[in-house]
């Protein structure tokens, strides 16, 4: 069966926010007097939102409740400032959107990002395009990998789980995919690389946003 509905992660998918995570945690970081990381480095910390992204940025002696929690508190605050900074849409995917829409097919963005940051910057970058549903890390919902968001967009959607293919750029979007039971794609363009997306158990990995349309 054609794919009806695509769910999108948003980080290292949609849009390449990397920069702007760095120059957020980073002076977090400085203010606790720990050691600042080179934007590459975040490659190894994001996906798993906030809170696992502030554990492995830091040593182990300082990932206790309080410590983290002061660090995420600081992130959330310089993100407010700096998330539109340096953060771009990655070449060819309004193109796609645009496309899908055309065709009636549904979109959606799941995200780890918190709710509200993930609800704003879709605003932001994509206020042109319809998505049919949005939604970021909730506290009535698990992370991701956890397939209820996934299930619980589906069953907002109407849409089985074989119409349906999640999209993402992470071990944890491909491995969100696989626990919902819909298709898991993979992005080569992201913070993760291809051959580890195929390790992971991604069903098709595409190399440009265009691609995607093949499934519809």
């Amino acid at each position: 069966m054609k794919i009806k509905a695509m769910i999108f992660d948003l980080d290292g998918t949609l849009l390449d926010t990397l920069q702007d995570i760095a120059d957020s945690l980073n002076p977090a970081l400085v203010a606790m007097g720990l050691k600042p990381h080179h934007v590459n480095e975040f490659l190894n910390f994001v996906g798993d939102g906030v809170f696992e992204l502030v554990k492995r940025a830091v040593p182990k002696d300082y990932r206790d409740d309080w410590t983290v929690g002061k660090l995420v508190e600081g992130f959330r605050d310089n993100y407010k400032t700096f998330w539109s900074n340096r953060t771009v849409i990655y070449p060819g995917v309004s193109e796609l959107l645009k496309e899908l829409h055309a065709r009636g097919i549904r979109t959606c963005v799941l995200s780890n990002k918190p709710d509200d940051f993930t609800c704003e910057m879709v605003n932001h970058y994509f206020h042109d395009h319809p998505f049919d549903f949005v939604m970021g890390h909730k506290k009535d919902f698990p992370a991701k990998p956890d397939p209820d968001s996934t299930l619980h967009i589906l069953e907002t959607l109407g849409v089985t789980k074989d119409q349906a293919a999640y999209i993402g750029d992470m071990h944890v979007d491909i491995e969100t995919g696989i626990n919902a039971g819909i298709l898991p794609v993979g992005v080569s363009w992201g913070f993760q690389s291809a051959e580890k997306l195929r390790e992971m158990g991604a069903k098709v990995i595409v190399d440009h946003p265009q691609e995607l349309l093949e499934l519809v």
